[in-house]
């Protein structure tokens, strides 16, 4: 989660009028289930991203499939409902930029055949798991709208490679006690509650100060 956060902070210092702010693990209950890397635009609207790594994404058994997104328990919710939720939410309000599941997951052949590029095309979903998509989120409309606007990124490099190409995005502004130094600021701003001051939320600033 750190690692994919640090993708959007190094985008938001190397442009410092494209965001207000970026908060990782946001506190504001209104992205619950998409909130590990918030990030407001600076027109006001909102990109949220959710963070799924797998222990080892080349096992079968951690493919992006259906049943993945779709098991629950008795009582509970499918990671499906928990993202649905706040992200149409935040479509209905008109503040909704992009959303997002960064996962090294690899897609099955039955979810592949549902995708194009990153989008699931609704009408591509197989009949029984569209049912079973429909009596989760209530209707085929809400099913239809957040497929609409949720992107699954897929296939991500595993955690050494990524941490190694975030690196070379960086490594012309500072060296490799800089990075680690950030990497440690990065965590803090993920634990600890309303860190950085006042809110939480880590502005250009913060990026500078860090570097």
């Amino acid at each position: 989660q750190d690692l994919v956060a640090a993708e959007t902070l190094l985008d938001f210092y190397r442009n410092p009028k494209k965001y207000s702010w970026v908060q990782v693990e946001a506190s504001d209950p209104s992205f619950r289930a998409v909130d590990d890397v918030v990030a407001c635009l600076a027109d006001g609207r909102f990109e949220v991203t959710q963070v799924k790594f797998a222990v080892d994404p080349n096992n079968p058994k951690t493919s992006l499939d259906w049943k993945w997104l779709l098991d629950k328990k008795p009582k509970g919710k499918s990671f499906l409902q928990h993202w649905a939720a706040p992200v149409l939410k935040i479509l209905d309000d008109g503040l909704l930029a992009n959303s997002r599941l960064k996962t090294d997951r690899k897609p099955d052949a039955d979810f592949s055949q549902s995708l194009k590029g990153s989008r699931v095309i609704y009408s591509k979903i197989p009949t029984p798991t569209r049912k079973q998509i429909i009596a989760q989120l209530g209707s085929a409309a809400a099913a239809r709208k957040f497929f609409e606007n949720f992107d699954f990124i897929h296939s991500q490099p595993v955690l050494e490679d990524l941490e190694a190409i975030l690196w070379t995005r960086i490594a012309s502004d500072t060296d490799s006690a800089g990075w680690a130094l950030f990497q440690k600021q990065l965590q803090l701003w993920a634990t600890q509650k309303n860190w950085p001051g006042p809110d939480g939320r880590v502005r250009h600033i913060h990026l500078q100060q860090a570097f």
